[in-house]
């Protein structure tokens, strides 16, 4: 049984970090006939594009103050929780977007996001369908 669980527990932590890789780029979705994105980079930062304007990333302005945008992952929830946390340097101030997601496949994400305290529990029209953007490297002649 010892052995079992020496087994398991890799398992589970190399399916997470295989999770993390999953989302990992450039997502693309459209909210109310608006093309958006949301980038999500391996130094846990986070950004939002729409209009050609981003929100986010390691450091943006908003309204002539200076702020980061980082997230954090539950893999291990269902279905997957997203934190969104919008810090502003010079006050130290945040706000948390509480999301819940689910990959359809590996390139399909659907995406709940909420814009008060609560976590959405259910995805329903409010919900993001985001479609991974595939680099030119990626891609195969």
């Amino acid at each position: 049984m010892k052995y079992i669980v020496w087994l398991i527990i890799p398992l589970v932590f190399f399916k997470s970090i295989a999770q993390q890789e999953n989302i990992m780029g450039r997502w693309k979705g459209e909210d109310k006939n608006e093309i958006g994105y949301i980038n999500f980079e391996t130094e846990k930062y986070a950004s939002f594009e729409i209009d050609g304007k981003i929100y986010g990333g390691k450091e943006f302005e908003l309204k002539g103050k200076k702020g980061q945008m980082t997230y954090i992952i539950d893999f291990h929830k269902s279905p997957i929780e997203i934190d969104f946390i919008v810090t502003q340097f010079e006050s130290g101030e945040y706000r948390t977007l509480r999301c819940i997601a689910n990959f359809l496949d590996k390139d399909t994400l659907q995406l709940n996001i909420s814009f008060d305290d609560n976590r959405p529990t259910e995805f329903n029209e409010d919900t993001l369908t985001l479609n991974r953007v595939k680099s030119k490297k990626n891609r195969r002649p």
